[in-house]
């Protein structure tokens, strides 16, 4: 099966659907590849996903059994089953044993794919909405991106220089990941960082920005906020990752984190990369003195 068009409707046509009912998609949103942003309209009453060649919706990907899931409707809706797949299937990041009566935006993986479903009215709507939502947030984690934490901080360096109120800037970077990736195998380290994210997203702001920087590296941009606050808010990130073990399948996985804190007071001109430079300086110095610290 090709996937459809993903170009952008218009005007007109954007407003028209609203008022429609719309067979239900699937939009995929992880990894970063060919897939990225795809649509599948689900009309036919079966399709199976797999890497298969003969597969109603190919997944090339090593992590996918041949023939790893199947959507079928019927009369509740669109039930997702694992077809005795390697990796199994994940609701929401939950795995799943047996089949599942898919709603409106859950989130299935297999392997390292994911996709949403989105069903009922104003699909499309919905689907753009998502397209856009691909653009700024990081597949993996559901935290916002880099560009976007460059967007926002470039904008706040402006606000700051008018109104001369602080904002922070922390980067953080979790230690000796790739021995974690090494030890227990990449799709555990990915669940890792998704764990992760899961434990630091209740503390942030909504004025905040809190990023997925790269690799196991992540950012945070603390708006009006002066530089003890940003230590102290760095500190209890500290605490939060370091002071309980992860558990991942079943598997308790202590994590560190090292930390590095910049505050800029608007009172000189510069630019992103100045201040995002200062607080990996901190970063670094907090890796050079043994990890698991802050520095600023």
């Amino acid at each position: 099966m090709k996937a459809q068009s993903t170009s952008l409707i218009d005007q007109r046509a954007f407003l028209d659907c609203l008022n429609e009912d719309k067979p239900p998609c699937i939009v995929f949103i992880h990894p970063a590849g060919p897939l990225m942003g795809v649509r599948f309209v689900l009309e036919a009453p079966s399709y199976l996903l797999g890497r298969d060649a003969n597969a109603d919706i190919r997944i090339d990907s090593p992590t996918v059994s041949r023939i790893h899931a199947r959507i079928t409707r019927n009369a509740r809706g669109w039930v997702i089953s694992d077809e005795g797949s390697t990796n199994g299937v994940l609701i929401n990041h939950r795995k799943k044993r047996t089949r599942h009566l898919l709603m409106d935006r859950d989130v299935v993986t297999l392997g390292d794919t994911s996709f949403k479903f989105l069903s009922g009215n104003n699909v499309e709507a919905a689907y753009h909405a998502e397209v856009y939502r691909l653009t700024i947030m990081d597949a993996l984690t559901q935290v916002h991106n880099r560009r976007h934490f460059f967007d926002c901080l470039e904008r706040e360096i402006s606000s700051t220089r008018r109104h001369k109120t602080p904002l922070s800037v922390i980067m953080m970077d979790l230690d000796h990941f790739k021995k974690i990736n090494d030890t227990h195998g990449h799709l555990v380290g990915d669940q890792l960082l998704k764990a992760v994210a899961d434990r630091i997203r209740p503390n942030i702001r909504r004025e905040d920005i809190f990023a997925r920087y790269g690799g196991e590296e992540f950012a945070i941009l603390l708006v009006h906020t002066p530089h003890e606050n940003a230590l102290q808010f760095a500190t209890k990130i500290h605490r939060l990752i370091g002071g309980t073990p992860f558990v991942i399948g079943g598997k308790k996985i202590p994590l560190t984190v090292s930390i590095g804190v910049t505050t800029y007071l608007g009172k000189r001109q510069t630019d992103v990369e100045t201040i995002v430079a200062q607080a990996d300086r901190n970063l670094y110095r907090a890796k050079e003195r043994g990890r698991d610290q802050v520095v600023g």
